[in-house]
């Protein structure tokens, strides 16, 4: 999965050009007029690769060579200009699209055993009765074990209408369970979240644009829309994705005919200026919206158009700086390419996209460029417009950062060592463990569970992160028990970007008066 969002940062933003493969008109055309040189180019390169095939001291794989040599060629333009083989662009098509073939269940290793971390309502894997807390021996005889979650992913997602046949291990059941699902199409739904986090106030969490985001977001509000006093908006780790949702959505929170976005290119077609074509016809309300370092593309586009419309205010930190546009090209063979044919630009003329000369893609993806002389002093607003402090993303207006991970805490989530403590609490206490509550009981027996693994390095290091373990046992326990909802909700209690989210409503609300100001 990680990869999979890794791709989809750098192919978010993307037009998909639709056609049976091969260049617009007009390229072929230009095609034609290329000067000599370039088919002297082409000559060469061919050979080289004749010379290659035929005489380098081990066989090659050419396909892979030419494959190689034009992502190399597309990478010196720019970190989202990439050509992908066919697997790839299925799966980045079908994440923009919303869905996939699959069973729908998530899994990751914990403590050595392939886990069910949870189950998508309503999907075949759900059905046929896998729940979290199961284990995954095995995907139509092939094992899992030392094997990633990505890896389990691709073994059990594969053509709609096909059967896998998948192997459990449960704890209570003294023998493993072998269950043939039937693949289907799985909705990937990009609003997981949204509840009344205070009387009248909604959290709304976004994870990604699909083409379904927008009526989602339709759905998640309704309920609320008749006595809505605030909505925090939460955009962090949101990598982007399509392009059209994400102007849906702004659509929905500015007023109408008001400018959401431009894109300039070298082309004609790329010079685009995007307004809000529907508008929010009711009275409006405070909004808040959060960001962070992993908010990209898409989600920075609603961001930018809600901060420079003075729509709402802005928390969190900075944004990733995503702002170029790919035009998306299906060619033979179902590979694809992705071509940087645009820049964005918010309304009031911000190009989002960060620098990215002279340093490799894993330093560009690392967030290495981070403006800390531009940056807001942490917790207090900024002033002045974003562009008026340079480039490089969506500046927040009021600036806090996210609390880092120590190293305990680093341990236990990378190995998913507190869902698999619940896990085997709950089959040894399973009415205790149907309460959620972290009692001296559970956490006794979670201290001797990492003890047995030497994972407590220090005797104040347990007793130093207990806010941290009680929270995220109970939302585990709550996770067993098939409250997910209410596992998400406990995980967000406590959380400084979310408590300075809410404090800052009133101030929002002032940005609803004509001649309110984002200032204080």
């Amino acid at each position: 999965m990680a990869a999979l969002l890794l791709c989809a940062l750098l192919f978010a933003n993307s037009r998909v050009y639709l056609s049976s493969g091969g260049a617009p008109t007009e390229n072929r055309e230009a095609r034609l007029s290329f000067p000599e040189s370039f088919h002297r180019h082409l000559e060469v390169y061919a050979s080289v690769l004749s010379l290659m095939e035929s005489g380098y001291a081990e066989p090659i794989d050419v396909n892979r060579a030419i494959a190689r040599s034009i992502q190399r060629m597309l990478s010196r333009l720019d970190p989202h200009s990439g050509f992908y083989d066919p697997k790839t662009f299925d799966d980045l098509r079908a994440y923009q699209g919303g869905n996939y073939s699959g069973i729908g269940v998530r899994v990751a290793p914990a403590d050595g055993k392939m886990m069910v971390l949870s189950t998508i309502p309503g999907s075949p894997a759900e059905e046929s009765g896998i729940r979290p807390g199961d284990v995954i021996l095995s995907v139509d005889g092939v094992s899992t074990r030392d094997r990633a979650g990505a890896e389990v992913v691709s073994l059990l997602r594969g053509p709609r209408d096909t059967l896998v046949e998948v192997l459990i291990e449960r704890i209570g059941v003294d023998s493993p369970l072998g269950l043939r699902v039937g693949r289907k199409e799985i909705p990937e739904p990009s609003l997981p979240l949204c509840y009344a986090i205070l009387p009248g106030v909604v959290y709304l969490q976004l994870v990604a644009f699909t083409a379904t985001t927008e009526d989602e977001v339709d759905r998640a509000l309704k309920p609320f829309q008749a006595d809505l006093q605030g909505l925090v908006l939460d955009l962090r780790d949101n990598p982007g994705g399509n392009l059209q949702s994400a102007i849906g959505v702004a659509d929905r929170f500015l007023d109408l005919n008001q400018v959401i976005l431009v894109t300039k290119g070298r082309l004609p077609n790329a010079n685009v200026k995007y307004l809000a074509t529907r508008g929010y016809d009711r009275e409006p309300f405070p909004l808040v919206v959060l960001i962070n370092g992993q908010t990209a593309s898409a989600a920075e586009i609603l961001a930018g158009a809600i901060q420079d419309a003075r729509r709402g205010i802005i928390v969190g930190e900075n944004s990733f700086g995503k702002g170029l546009v790919q035009t998306v090209f299906p060619l033979s063979g179902g590979n694809g390419l992705s071509l940087t044919t645009a820049k964005w630009f918010t309304p009031n003329g911000r190009m989002i996209q960060r620098n990215y000369e002279n340093r490799s893609l894993l330093e560009y993806l690392k967030l290495v460029e981070r403006l800390e002389s531009s940056r807001p002093r942490a917790g207090q607003a900024s002033e002045g417009f974003p562009s008026e402090r340079g480039e490089g993303g969506i500046f927040p207006d009021v600036l806090i950062e996210a609390v880092p991970l120590t190293s305990f805490q680093h341990r236990l989530l990378s190995r998913h060592l507190l869902f698999a403590f619940a896990r085997e609490f709950r089959a040894e206490y399973p009415v205790l463990a149907s309460t959620a509550i972290v009692s001296p009981l559970v956490l006794g027996e979670f201290r001797d569970y990492l003890e047995t693994r030497e994972l407590i390095h220090a005797d104040r290091e347990f007793d130093d992160h207990l806010p941290f373990i009680r929270r995220s046992l109970r939302s585990r326990l709550l996770l067993l028990s098939l409250q997910t909802d209410q596992s998400k909700k406990v995980e967000l209690e406590g959380d400084p970007q979310v408590v300075q989210a809410l404090a800052s409503l009133p101030r929002a609300r002032l940005l609803l008066s004509r001649d309110g100001s984002a200032g204080e």
